[in-house]
């Protein structure tokens, strides 16, 4: 980029003195009020060192533009020279060591459209070579002054805009049309607005072209003195840029001459001698610019950089302005709108050639398909002074566009307050009837930001889910729910198991016991037996003997363990008695606990099946949330994608469109996009979830039925494959 210098652009003033000594007053004062240019009128009465023509000579040459008004005589020779004062300036100023600009304007009869070359063989000569070298600006109504001054101040500021040495800030054009408007809709809105710069900003396809490219610093040390060449080209390179930022131009061409001997397919090289080549504004360098700009286009797109390409075709335009190559510009102009269909910077210059050769109409067309591409151009033609002479039809347009725009505002914030509405969200109050161009053209496209980012919140909540899952969720609470109940089920079997084990183990022990005390008491009554038969033997002894004595003492003796014997036999039984007691008594204890166990068996098994039924509840409720938002993400994406992005102006879309796919990008694929780019197969991968219910964006007749988002996953040279729903997450 040609860099602005702090210093004045000096503008030299080349005329005969007296032919036009008020025009030259207003021209003067009109260059002498802008700070960043002064004008060099040697009609000064100021005293020099240097002789007049030394003097003029001097200035001619180092002046950054000079002003050259031509009359219908040719002026004064001075002595010794074959040529007048103003045809040596000029000379002078058009030499190849030059680096100024040499504006031409002639005024009088003689100039109509056609100019009627003068008698004088010296005038009629140079209004030939004036012809030959330069786009003359006619003037023949001499005696309106102050509009041909005007004129002339644009087409000054004009060639210094171009030439990148002044921008919008030092001519301070903005109109009206760009001033903001305060409080014209939400704070939070306005928030949005950043996300929209991102999303522009994707892409630099406006860039400047740099001399100087950063990646030489791959070839380093050793292995850039293997390529001597390349290491010389870059040397002259830099002395070139240097030479640019001095503003020093014919240096820069010779060093940049040199890089090209050395790597004659340099695309840098080859574009910025062509672009100073134009700094000249010479017709004669119309075909070495072509040949340079042709060059560096061939390569760009050998290297598929079809933008670099486009920009070298648009110089070839701008060089067919100065040239009065109007077939030429226009030949150029239908490669790069080929090449780069939506490409608004085309468009733009486009505008500007047509005008340039009085199709205003047309023109007007282009500044219409260069805005419904990038609105943001609006600015720049606002700040170019190469419209001013346009502006009252321009700004009658603008009108009728700002008539549209409006509409097309207002039905993109419907939709934004639609879509706010489906989600429960606070609706905009949009006031835009004082909105102006720019305004309605910044809350479209924040009102269409809005709405992508709205869509793609509800899209993250909801990626979390599905129905699927939610149906799983429900599936492992029953699995779960039936391994619990088996579980408790289980846990009270072996409850009881070990009750009854227990109770065996109770009653086993009591009938032990009991067994003991009976052996005791038969080992006892036993014991009894042996004397009661004794007594009873010798009582029948006695008794034999009629011993009566003896028979009453042993039949009183055979009492005692009779007693005993009945005493031991007696206690055996409440033995038994109490055995069968204890048995039942434990038995009443184990049907208690059994009991016991079956009532927190089921009364688990309730707590199981009400936590089961409250967690499918929570579940179901979650589908019916799910279902009523994955309703709600649908109707927000038709109204986004069949309506938003379905308007015809990419203006209002911050996305880029198919011709600018890149791997990994977003972007908007028109409707209309598959009869425009036949050469591009799209293969479109519907990876909504079925849940969703959203519709295939092809129908039956595989043609788009409306404009969608999508992300492209892959590139090749005939096929695009994009992800629809991975544009949104």
């Amino acid at each position: 980029m040609i860099e602005t210098q702090n210093s004045h652009y000096e503008i030299f003033l080349a005329s005969r003195f007296e032919e036009f000594k008020e025009l030259r007053k207003i021209l003067r004062e009109k260059i002498n009020q802008y700070k960043f240019m002064k004008a060099i009128d040697l009609n000064n009465n100021e005293a020099s060192t240097r002789s007049p023509l030394a003097e003029s000579l001097f200035y001619a040459k180092k002046s950054e533009v000079m002003i050259l008004l031509v009359g219908e005589s040719y002026g004064t020779i001075p002595d010794g020279e074959e040529l007048s004062y103003t045809h040596l300036e000029y000379k002078e100023a058009i030499k190849d060591n030059s680096n100024t600009r040499v504006l031409v304007f002639c005024i009088g009869k003689s100039y109509k459209n056609i100019i009627e070359y003068s008698d004088d063989i010296n005038m009629s000569n140079w209004q030939r070579e004036l012809e030959k070298n330069h786009r003359i600006k006619k003037f023949e109504d001499i005696d309106n002054v102050k509009d041909i001054a005007e004129k002339i101040s644009i087409d000054l500021l004009t060639s210094l805009y171009e030439l990148n040495l002044i921008n919008n800030k030092d001519l301070n054009l903005n109109t009206l049309d760009l001033e903001t408007i305060e409080n014209n809709v939400n704070d939070e809105f306005l928030l949005e607005d950043s996300d929209s710069i991102l999303l522009d900003n994707q892409y630099q396809e406006d860039e400047e072209i740099n001399l100087i490219i950063d990646n030489n610093d791959k070839i380093e040390g050793f292995e850039l003195l293997k390529i001597p060449n390349t290491l010389a080209a870059i040397e002259q390179k830099q002395e070139a840029q240097y030479a640019i930022d001095i503003r020093d131009y014919f240096t820069a061409i010779k060093h940049l001459k040199k890089a090209l001997d050395l790597k004659p397919l340099d695309f840098e090289t080859n574009y910025w001698l062509a672009k100073l080549y134009i700094t000249s504004a010479k017709k004669s360098l119309f075909f070495e610019i072509e040949e340079y700009l042709l060059r560096a286009a061939k390569i760009a797109e050998k290297n598929n950089n079809i933008f670099r390409a486009s920009h070298c075709y648009l110089l070839i335009v701008q060089a067919s302005i100065f040239s009065d190559k109007k077939h030429e510009g226009e030949k150029y102009i239908k490669l790069a709108e080929e090449l780069t269909k939506n490409f608004a910077k085309v468009y733009y210059e486009k505008a500007k050639f047509l005008f340039s050769f009085n199709e205003n109409v047309d023109a007007k067309q282009a500044i219409d398909e260069c805005l419904r591409i990038k609105m943001d151009f609006l600015e720049q033609i606002n700040s170019d002074p190469f419209f001013i002479p346009y502006k009252n039809e321009i700004d009658e347009h603008f009108k009728e566009m700002k008539s549209k725009l409006y509409k097309t505002t207002e039905a993109i914030l419907y939709n934004t307050n639609n879509i706010r509405e489906i989600f429960n969200m606070p609706i905009y109050n949009f006031n835009i009837s004082q909105n102006s161009i720019t305004e309605l053209w910044i809350n479209a496209r924040k009102g269409v930001v809005s709405q992508y980012k709205i869509i793609t919140n509800n899209l993250k909540i909801l990626s979390n889910d599905s129905l699927s899952k939610f149906e799983y969720n429900k599936k492992n609470l029953e699995d779960d729910l039936n391994n619990k109940i088996q579980s408790n089920n289980n846990n009270l079997d072996k409850s009881i198991i070990k009750l009854e084990k227990d109770e065996l183990v109770n009653i086993n022990s009591i009938e032990d016991k009991v067994q003991q005390k009976i052996i005791l008491t038969d080992t006892y009554k036993h014991y009894m037996f042996y004397p009661l038969c004794i007594f009873l033997l010798m009582s029948i002894l006695f008794v034999y003997k009629n011993n009566y004595n003896w028979f009453m003492i042993f039949t009183f003796l055979s009492i005692l363990p009779s007693y005993m014997i009945y005493f031991f036999i007696k206690k055996n039984r409440k033995i038994l008695k109490n055995k069968d007691l204890e048995i039942q008594e434990l038995n009443n204890l184990f049907k208690i606990d059994k009991e016991k166990y079956l009532l927190d068996k089921i009364s688990r098994e309730d707590e199981l099946k009400n936590d089961f039924n409250s967690s499918i509840e929570i579940i179901n409720n979650k589908i019916k949330e799910y279902q009523i938002n994955s309703h709600n993400l649908k109707k927000a994406i038709e109204i986004f994608e069949s309506k938003s992005l379905t308007f015809f102006e990419a203006k209002f879309i911050p996305f880029k469109s198919l011709n600018k796919a890149r791997v990994g990008s977003i972007i908007r694929v028109h409707k209309y996009s598959k009869k425009l780019e036949t050469d591009i197969q799209l293969e479109i991968i519907e990876d909504f979830p079925v849940d969703y219910m959203i519709e295939n964006i092809l129908d039956e007749a595989d043609n788009i039925k409306y404009s969608f988002l999508a992300k492209v996953k892959s590139k090749f040279k005939n096929k695009m494959i994009l992800s629809r729903v991975e544009a949104y997450l």
